[in-house]
């Protein structure tokens, strides 16, 4: 660090200050910079046992996707790829660095992750029973993405499926479509959100295998659709009249719509920012009354 400091023509205490991303220090721009040019000029990497130590943290936030029924619905790890990697450079900027660990029918490698002390745990796309199992893991505090638990100890952040949906709705001009979505942890969210309307919940689709979705398709084709996920659109385009369909781009591939003339986006950027100062607030002990935060949809 002294060598970072005589480079940058500053004392030790600033680049300490521009290290640990010291709020309660101004620290001019221009004087940030230098710093910064410094440490990446003499490549200079902190001690991450030593910030440790001294912040009584240790630097670490774990990641945990589900990826027990990958085999049947391969498409599912590219949902969340742009979301965690939007989530590792933002917390990076925080100076975090993240464990991912994809969630099988084993804990066994949570045992080991346990050991490392994280500061903080994100569960993504989780089902209830294995959030609960998970949580107990570890006492640190718990963000829990596109999961509808209502349990006061996690904070949930979630897409709006419900103003996606009225919007789908609105836009196909159809009261009860046929909604299409990869998994049941979708399924069960919708079902909460529209409670009182029990034809939602004969009109949700969860696709757990290629064939039955075809087929489902070829049945229901004169039907109206909307459809949660990139991927699952474009299986279904050449099985449906896609003027009658509405694509939900959740995983940031909107590339793959261009078969569809109504879309809705939601924005990972925007979800990974929102998850990212909620769990900071956590570890900062500034705690949040509302623990549920919903991502509006977007257009283009």
């Amino acid at each position: 660090m002294r060598d970072v400091a005589k480079a940058a023509g500053v004392s030790v205490a600033t680049v300490s200050y521009v290290i640990n991303n010291n709020e309660k220090e101004s620290i001019p721009e221009d004087t940030r910079i230098k710093v910064i040019n410094a440490i990446e000029h003499l490549g200079y990497v902190p001690n991450l046992t030593a910030r440790a130590l001294t912040r009584k943290k240790s630097g670490l936030i774990g990641v945990f996707i589900m990826s027990s029924d990958l085999e049947h619905a391969p498409w599912r790890l590219q949902n969340y790829s742009q979301f965690i990697s939007e989530l590792v450079k933002m917390l990076y900027d925080h100076s975090y660095h993240v464990i991912i660990e994809y969630l099988g029918d084993s804990k066994k490698d949570l045992n080991i992750i346990r050991e490392r002390a994280l500061d903080a745990v994100f569960l993504v796309d989780i089902n209830a029973e294995e959030v609960y199992d998970t949580a107990s893991m570890f006492k640190v505090p718990i963000i829990i993405v596109d999961n509808f638990i209502e349990d006061t100890i996690f904070h949930k952040v979630l897409i709006d499926y419900k103003s996606a949906i009225d919007e789908g709705i609105k836009i196909l001009q159809c009261h009860n479509p046929y909604i299409i979505v990869d998994s049941e942890n979708s399924k069960s969210i919708i079902e909460r959100l529209y409670d009182e309307n029990n034809c939602f919940k004969d009109n949700i689709y969860v696709v757990r295998h290629l064939d039955s979705f075809y087929k489902f398709l070829k049945d229901k084709k004169q039907s109206k659709f909307i459809i949660f996920n990139e991927f699952l659109a474009v299986l279904a385009k050449e099985h449906i009249d896609t003027e009658n369909a509405v694509a939900i781009c959740i995983s940031g591939n909107d590339y793959l719509l261009e078969a569809y003339k109504n879309k809705i986006y939601f924005n990972n950027k925007r979800k990974a920012k929102v998850s990212v100062d909620i769990i900071l607030d956590y570890i900062n002990k500034r705690y949040h009354e509302n623990k549920f935060t919903f991502i509006e949809p977007g257009k283009r």
